[in-house]
């Protein structure tokens, strides 16, 4: 059980409900008893902090009792009500997760607005990240590329839209972290957005904008991909460029996981020409992967630049990545 006192972020108004038992018991309660498991009774006996980004959101999982049936719930609560536009984007994801797609999304329950909280179900199973990184199979980055893939082909209609130039303004606010190496920074954005200007149009697609390794599992045979909270209508490519970058950024800071890396790049990209759904611009999209890798990777060199483990050693690095992809004519080696 989590001791409340050790959590306070004033930003989220809706955390210290959230961390208490009791509270939450009477909250989640009818979301059980009107779900599958039926069963009256249910009360809160276990709180699991997950994950923590102060003045953003908080992640927690319950354990439920209900008369000795046990359940668990996943919720994260934020500091406004972005949770009800969430809740209504994975219903429509989950409504198209059937067998034909294949894209299995952890299932809303419920928003409750009063503590700004998104419930959704628990999904039990492992990442699909450390096998990949251990580099002894293709089968890792194989479905992940199928899963990327059929999230783009899925259908569904996000509102919200993320191009070339909010990749650019966002990745802009991140450089100004990088103390060390603000000029060159700056050198590469410049870099990025020449790459720009000859970017040619695409079809938009749904676009999970948050993607990489540790967003997939396995869940008893079944490939779940988490975190939808930023999906929305986009290019491809800037999920395959995020992703690459995410496999640059490993092997920079765990050596060990090179070889692992490099074998996933390539199946990954193999993977998805495999699979991409029909609309896909094939001509275009390693240009368009190579700009998303490039500001991808200059975007994580200011995010690295704020973490003190990190910050002497992977925002440089991560440069001297993003000056070699926009170097290479192919994302392909």
């Amino acid at each position: 059980m989590i001791d409340r006192r050790n959590v306070v972020d004033r930003a989220l108004p809706g955390l210290p409900a959230a961390l208490d038992a009791d509270v939450m018991s009477e909250k989640l309660r009818p979301l059980l008893e009107s779900g599958p498991n039926g069963a009256s009774g249910w009360r809160v006996i276990g709180v699991e902090l997950v994950k923590h980004k102060p003045g953003k959101r908080c992640a927690l999982a319950y354990t439920m009792d209900g008369c000795g049936r046990r359940s668990r719930l996943f919720a994260k609560t934020y500091r406004n009500h972005r949770g009800a536009g969430i809740f209504k984007k994975l219903t429509r994801f989950s409504l198209r997760q059937a067998g034909a797609y294949g894209v299995l999304v952890p299932k809303p329950v419920a928003y409750l607005p009063e503590i700004h909280m998104l419930v959704t179900e628990f999904v039990d199973g492992s990442s699909l990240a450390g096998p990949l990184y251990d580099g002894t199979s293709d089968t890792p980055a194989a479905r992940m590329a199928s899963t990327i893939a059929a999230l783009h082909g899925c259908g569904v209609r996000c509102k919200g839209k993320w191009g070339p130039r909010e990749e650019l303004s966002n990745t802009q606010r991140w450089i100004a972290h990088v103390p060390r190496a603000t000029e060159r920074a700056e050198e590469l954005l410049d870099r990025c957005r020449s790459e720009l200007e000859g970017l040619p149009h695409h079809l938009e697609f749904p676009v999970h904008r948050d993607f990489y390794p540790e967003q997939v599992m396995d869940s008893d045979g079944a490939t779940v991909l988490l975190d939808l909270d930023d999906a929305c209508s986009g290019d491809p490519a800037l999920d395959l460029g995020n992703f690459l970058a995410h496999l640059q950024l490993r092997h920079l800071q765990f050596p060990d996981s090179t070889l692992g890396c490099n074998r996933a790049r390539r199946v990954f990209l193999e993977q998805y020409r495999r699979r991409w759904p029909a609309g896909i611009d094939a001509e275009s999209l390693p240009k368009r992967i190579r700009f998303y890798e490039a500001t991808s990777l200059l975007r994580l060199s200011g995010v690295y630049g704020q973490r003190e483990r990190w910050a002497a050693t992977v925002p440089s690095r991560l440069l001297d990545a993003c000056d070699a992809a926009l170097t290479r004519r192919r994302v392909t080696r």
